[in-house]
């Protein structure tokens, strides 16, 4: 004799304390890119370092920014960071259906790449801290140091901005996919994503940056609306 057995659907049904933990997850989320887009228009670490001069670093331009440096680029490191993984977070939860691959493969590389900026950003961060606080003799020689090391200077967080880069277009590509978001705004966010590139001036770098920052924190909307449903 045979039997049948009914199968119910599989739904998706919020378990407790989960709206709880979407709001969280939106709201750092929404702070965090806030935060970062406001430093990046402030930049009290002083202006944009030229990655491709010869010289990196100066000396003297360090002791002008020695007081606020330090802890504005460690609030810097650690917004992007909470940015990279609330954003993995928030995607991984939005798209459920197709693109939850990319959403998995970008959401790893955004981690890792926000992993490997914060650990970089906190390094050069504290290298130039001490580079000014020593006597002029040591810390221009510790200067001199790290501008002929620029991969132990800048390596780590030059990989971590591009893994991140690369992990956030697969992020948008997944939402792209499943229509989780207006699909307009993931076309403004890679043609943001590209003007990274485009060797804009300070100023419009800095616009263009702190806009792809808040697009990016913008998932925090209909993250928060999901946990509202």
């Amino acid at each position: 004799m045979t039997t049948t057995a009914h199968i119910a659907p599989t739904v998706d049904h919020a378990g407790p304390g989960q709206p709880g933990r979407i709001r969280l997850v939106a709201g750092a989320l929404a702070a965090s890119a806030a935060t970062l887009a406001t430093l990046v228009l402030t930049h009290p670490w002083g202006d944009r370092l030229d990655s491709s001069a010869d010289k990196v670093l100066t000396y003297d331009l360090l002791l002008e920014t020695h007081d606020r440096a330090w802890p504005a680029m460690f609030a810097d490191c650690v917004a992007f960071a909470v940015v990279a993984v609330t954003v993995a977070l928030g995607v991984a939860h939005l798209v459920r259906g197709r693109g939850r691959t990319l959403a998995t493969v970008g959401g790893v590389l955004a981690v890792l790449g926000g992993i490997l900026s914060a650990m970089g950003g906190f390094a050069f961060a504290t290298i130039i801290w001490f580079a000014a606080a020593l006597p002029e003799s040591s810390g221009r020689e510790l200067v001199d140091v790290a501008n002929d090391e620029l991969p132990h200077l800048m390596g780590a967080e030059m990989a971590g901005f591009v893994s991140f880069t690369l992990g956030s277009l697969l992020l948008a590509a997944a939402l792209f996919r499943a229509r989780a978001v207006p699909r307009l705004a993931v076309v403004l966010f890679v043609l943001l994503t590209l003007g990274l590139f485009a060797g804009l001036p300070g100023i419009a770098m800095d616009a263009v940056q702190a806009a792809q920052v808040l697009v990016t924190g913008a998932v925090a909307i209909p993250l928060w609306r999901r946990a509202a449903s």
